[in-house]
């Protein structure tokens, strides 16, 4: 008589089943703190008035989408940032000629840096990456009429962080990061617009 008693998985069917599991938890993982940042946000500035009928915006910045640069990973990226900084800060105030911003940079690079190894680094809590931040933002006025001007400002910002960052600590590092870096842009960009493009600027 044949044995019809079910058949017991073989070492290798569980090995599988159990690999499987981890794989099946990390698809239902929360995705990296890296895109809960907070927003940097532009509403307290009070916008240039150009003497142009249009504000153009371009993005001829093209991030590599994978390391060492991490901005594609930022609900703000540097880019997006400076598109909102633009709408907020850049007018059309006149019947004739454009105003084009350009981001020609807007990366954020992570460098590893060197940490102690083994027994001994379990006593430290060391810098373990530096995040380097840059942004190259010009504008540019072209008239008909009245000529043509550029403004072109990079600005770069670097931050430490240590091991073992939380959730919300490594949110707020990219915030803190892109707040720098959008402030430092505002501040010599404007001062830059006025100084080449006072010509067409109102205000």
């Amino acid at each position: 008589m044949a044995d019809k008693r079910p058949t017991l998985p073989g070492r290798r069917s569980a090995l599988r089943v159990l690999l499987a599991a981890p794989a099946f938890l990390a698809a239902c993982q929360v995705p990296s703190s890296i895109n809960q940042n907070p927003v940097v946000t532009f509403q307290n500035l009070s916008p240039l008035q150009f003497d142009a009928a249009q504000v153009e915006f371009v993005d001829s910045y093209r991030p590599p989408l994978q390391p060492p640069n991490v901005e594609h990973q930022l609900q703000q990226t540097p880019a997006s940032a400076a598109r909102d900084w633009a709408r907020a800060r850049i007018a059309a105030a006149g019947a004739t000629g454009t105003v084009r911003v350009t981001v020609h940079d807007a990366s954020i690079v992570e460098v590893k840096l060197p940490v102690r190894q083994g027994v001994t680094g379990l006593f430290y809590n060391e810098q373990e990456v530096r995040y380097d931040a840059a942004l190259e933002v010009s504008i540019e006025y072209v008239g008909r009429a009245i000529g043509a001007g550029q403004a072109r400002t990079r600005v770069i910002r670097t931050q430490t962080v240590p091991e073992n960052l939380t959730v919300n600590e490594r949110s707020q590092v990219f915030y803190t990061l892109l707040k720098g870096l959008t402030d430092d842009l505002d501040r010599e960009l404007t001062a830059s617009a006025r100084r080449y493009l006072g010509q067409f600027i109102r205000n």
